[in-house]
């Protein structure tokens, strides 16, 4: 630098204020042109107002997904406890046979619901006016099962109609589970971290690959170190019922384990569980078909075919 020279100074770029009314395009950097909208275009009240609600709209979805995961957490807990209370209630009343729960007798699955009923205190024995005692639900109950003589053409009464449903469904499923939890000799017990019930034994590990499971339908699992294991299929309720179900030659339907599989809902199965599964199946079909068509025919013919090829 020269003696007596001044250092240049380097003024800041400021930046030129954009135009009022202008909005610069994300993409290029441009400004775009202002638009000037018809007044019978116009149709103000609409555009805040949508944002306002899809906005609300949003927040709702999340809330809703947030009670659908919490109702699924509740009724592993439900299904849980229902199926400790069956087990207790067979475990101590001899008379309770929990093989009804496989049976088309429908006698026999009244008994025994009538049964569970009054074990779990849903239901209660009564006397008819003419003297004879019957089995029917108290009256706690009819704040959500359909009551004696209640108008069956109200949404009310449909609603109560689902729910007992749903609540039939259940029972005869955690009998089912009772029943393998009792036959195979499986230790039973409520996790006391999730409410889940945790099963342990031999046939357990047989099942899924692993001695202990949580029936929450999670199939890849880590212990104390961090380590993942896939078992060797989803550990759930479905899975222990039909497991049960196939002691009793019986092939039950594994909608809530086959999601998204392929024909026959057995991908992923073993070889071995889709043929003695499926054949299960096939006897029981063939046993109520009376007209067997033409391509009914052409498959039976082909499955004996692969049979016969088996079996020598």
């Amino acid at each position: 630098m020269a003696k007596n020279a001044k250092p240049v100074v380097k003024q800041p770029v400021v930046p030129k204020a954009k135009a009022k009314g202008t909005d610069e395009s994300e993409s290029t950097g441009t400004a775009l042109a202002v638009p000037k909208i018809n007044a019978k275009a116009m149709s103000k009240d609409i555009g805040v107002a949508l944002i306002r609600e899809l906005a609300a709209t949003d927040a709702d979805t999340e809330k809703g997904k947030a009670m659908l995961a919490a109702a699924a957490t509740k009724r592993y807990d439900l299904q849980s406890k229902l199926t400790m209370a069956i087990v207790k209630a067979a475990s101590n009343e001899s008379s309770i046979d929990l093989s009804h729960a496989f049976s088309d007798d429908k006698k026999a699955q009244g008994l025994l619901n009538n049964q569970l009923g009054i074990a779990l205190g849903y239901r209660e024995v009564a006397t008819l006016p003419n003297g004879k005692a019957t089995v029917q639900y108290v009256k706690d109950v009819y704040p959500y099962f359909p009551a004696p003589g209640e108008d069956r053409d109200t949404v009310e009464y449909k609603k109560k109609q689902t729910t007992r449903s749903g609540f039939l469904h259940r029972l005869k499923q955690c009998c089912m589970v009772a029943n393998g939890i009792i036959a195979d000799d499986t230790k039973a017990e409520i996790d006391k971290a999730s409410g889940v019930l945790r099963l342990t034994g031999p046939a357990v590990k047989k099942q899924f690959g692993t001695s202990s499971v949580l029936l929450n339908e999670k199939q890849t699992v880590k212990d104390s170190k961090g380590t993942e294991t896939k078992l060797t299929e989803k550990p759930s309720f479905t899975a222990i019922a039909a497991r049960a179900a196939e002691a009793h030659g019986k092939v039950i339907n594994r909608v809530s384990n086959t999601r998204g599989a392929g024909p026959g809902g057995f991908q992923g199965a073993s070889p071995e569980k889709v043929v003695i599964a499926g054949a299960d199946a096939m006897i029981s079909a063939l046993a109520k078909i009376k007209d067997v068509t033409d391509a009914m025919k052409d498959k039976l013919r082909a499955l004996v075919t692969a049979c016969n090829a088996k079996l020598a």
